[in-house]
């Protein structure tokens, strides 16, 4: 239906006219063209759209599949997380053991270490060293240079290992004697052998 417009040409008369528009009117070669061009248009932004959807929707779908695998990898980490958990905690129970153990080794060793510290001499006591881990208090009490010393001091002529015993009261060896003794000595040492 055409449009019409309503025009006044003096205050007592007015009179109506069709008016016609840029679409009643026939297209040329370039309207056709631009028409044409508009709808191409159209139809690609169309499709760009739809590809962007489709793009949209594979992305989703990637992000789901690796958020996924993230929560497997966490759940796999979590059960690595909990065996790690119960082990710390077995060994802790384990050290906690030793500890007990070792602690109780220490009161028995220091009751012995009391014990052999009283016995000896008091000079030699009085070098004890007492603030000495008890391993390295054993190690002290058992060297041959305390036990000499404590044996020198008590008066007794008891042989120590490291330590040569009295000489025999019988007089010196003669030169032969001496010579034989150093030989068997040597022999016996693995130091020089009898041909």
């Amino acid at each position: 239906m055409p449009e019409t417009e309503t025009i006044t040409v003096d205050a007592t008369s007015t009179t109506t006219q069709p008016v016609t528009t840029p679409r009643d009117e026939p297209l040329g070669d370039a309207g056709k063209l631009a028409l044409q061009k508009e709808r191409d248009d159209r139809k690609a932004a169309e499709k760009r759209a739809k590809d962007a959807e489709d793009r949209l929707a594979q992305i989703d779908a990637e992000r789901t599949k690796a958020d996924e695998e993230t929560a497997k990898a966490n759940g796999e980490f979590e059960r690595l997380a909990g065996d790690r958990l119960t082990k710390l905690e077995k060994a802790e129970a384990e050290a906690k053991d030793h500890k007990a153990r070792a602690d109780r080794a220490t009161e028995l060793l220091s009751k012995q270490i009391a014990t052999r510290r009283d016995a000896l001499h008091d000079d030699v006591k009085a070098t004890f060293p007492a603030d000495a881990d008890p391993l390295d208090q054993v190690a002290w009490l058992d060297s041959p240079a305390t036990v000499g010393w404590d044996t020198a001091l008590k008066g007794t002529t008891q042989t120590v290992a490291g330590i040569p015993g009295t000489p025999r009261p019988t007089g010196a060896l003669t030169k032969d004697q001496q010579a034989a003794q150093a030989t068997k000595r040597l022999a016996e040492s693995g130091q020089y052998s009898i041909a």
